[in-house]
C-alpha cells in the first residue's frame, strides 16, 4: 500500500518533534509493540524490514548438520535466505511436508497469509511442527493487517515458543523506513539482536521514530485501506466465477494466486510486454503455473487489468 502522505493520518513528521523524542526512541517503541500485540518488551528485535527479519531467523537456526524444510507454494526468501547461508534447503509440497519433516534436523520458514495465495489456514504438516516442535518454526506475518481486524494480532501471543516478524512495509506502505520486528521469547530474541548486531547493527532513530508514530494510528490505518480492498476483493470473486477459474480468495491478504495450466513465468513476462501489468510468477513460489495478482490498485485500475489478463487465460 501507498506511500502515504503521513501528516494525512495526524502524523507529526518535523524534525523538532523528533529532536524533541530522541532520547526515548526506542524504549517508546518497544512499548507500543508491546502494548499492542501483549508481548513483553524484551521479547521484540527491531529488523531492517522484512527481509531482514527472514534472514536472521535463517541465521538463528543455522546448523551444519541442520535443514530447512519449506514447504511451497512460499515467498521466494524464505528458501533463498538459509540456501544462502549454506543451510541445506528443501522444497516440498503439503503431502510430502509430513512424510519429509526430521524433528531433529529440520526447521521450517513459512509466510502467514501465506504468500502468495492469501491462505491463512494451518495445513496439518505445520499444526505437526507446532505440536512437536514449535521452537523450529518461524512465520512472518507481513501481511496479516490485511484481515482488518480491530486488535492487532500475531501467532506469537498464542504459541509463545515459535518466531514470528511484522513489517511496516506493507500495510503500512512505509518501505522506504525499512522498519520491521521479530518477536521471540526473551532468550531467543537476545541471541537474535546478537545475531543483528554483527549483520546490520541498529536502525536509524528516525525510522523507529516515524515507526511509533504510525503503529499509534493503526485505527486509520485501518478505515483508510479496508473498504478499497474489499471491494476489489469482490472484483477478484466475480472475475473467477465468470471465467470458470480457480484464483486463491485474498479475504486474509492483498493478493491472490491465479492458477494456470501455461508456464507462470512466460504467461506473465508476456502480459507485461504487451498489456504493462506486472504479475509475479509461480516460479519465484516454488511452482511452475499460475502467477501473483496484487489487488491494492483502484478499483478502475484493477478492473482493466483483469479484462487484459483473460484475454490470456
Amino acid at each position: 500500500m501507498g506511500p502515504y502522505n503521513l501528516m494525512d493520518f495526524g502524523i507529526e513528521t518535523n524534525f523538532g518533534k523528533f529532536a524533541k523524542d530522541a532520547y526515548s526512541i526506542e524504549p517508546d517503541f518497544r512499548e507500543t509493540i508491546s502494548d499492542l500485540y501483549g508481548v513483553k518488551k524484551n521479547e521484540i528485535v527491531f529488523t531492517t524490514g522484512g527481509s531482514e527479519a527472514i534472514f536472521l531467523a535463517a541465521l538463528y537456526f543455522r546448523d551444519p548438520s541442520g535443514r530447512a524444510l519449506i514447504p511451497v507454494p512460499e515467498y521466494e526468501p524464505m528458501f533463498r535466505a538459509p540456501y544462502s547461508i549454506g543451510t541445506k534447503t528443501l522444497l516440498v509440497n503439503e503431502e510430502e511436508f509430513q512424510k519429509e519433516f526430521n524433528r531433529s534436523t529440520d526447521h521450517v520458514l513459512i509466510s502467514n497469509p501465506n504468500n502468495p495465495t492469501g491462505n491463512s489456514a494451518m495445513s496439518d504438516g505445520i499444526k505437526m511442527v507446532m505440536e512437536q516442535r514449535p521452537e523450529k518454526l518461524f512465520v512472518d506475518e507481513a501481511f496479516r493487517d490485511f484481515s482488518f481486524s480491530k486488535e492487532a494480532y500475531t501467532m506469537f501471543s498464542d504459541h509463545p515458543d515459535i518466531i514470528t516478524s511484522v513489517t511496516a512495509t506493507k500495510f503500512y506502505g512505509v518501505g522506504y523506513l525499512r522498519l520491521g520486528w521479530i518477536m521471540a521469547r526473551k532468550e531467543v530474541a537476545s541471541r537474535i539482536q546478537e545475531l543483528k548486531m554483527v549483520t546490520s547493527g541498529s536502525l536509524p532513530m528516525h525510522s523507529l521514530w516515524l515507526g511509533n508514530e504510525i503503529l499509534k494510528k493503526r485505527e486509520l490505518f485501518i478505515d483508510r485501506i479496508k473498504g478499497r480492498i474489499e471491494r476489489n476483493r469482490e472484483q477478484i470473486r466475480a472475475f473467477a466465477k465468470k471465467h470458470g477459474i480457480k484464483v486463491t480468495d485474498p479475504g486474509n491478504a492483498s493478493f491472490c494466486f491465479i492458477y494456470t495450466d501455461k508456464d507462470g513465468y512466460k504467461l506473465s513476462s508476456e502480459i507485461m510486454e504487451k498489456e504493462k501489468i506486472l504479475l509475479t510468477p509461480g516460479v519465484y513460489f516454488g511452482l511452475k503455473n499460475g502467477f501473483r495478482l496484487c489487488i491494492t490498485g483502484s478499483e478502475e485500475e484493477l478492473k482493466s487489468a483483469l479484462e487484459d489478463i483473460a484475454k490470456y487465460l
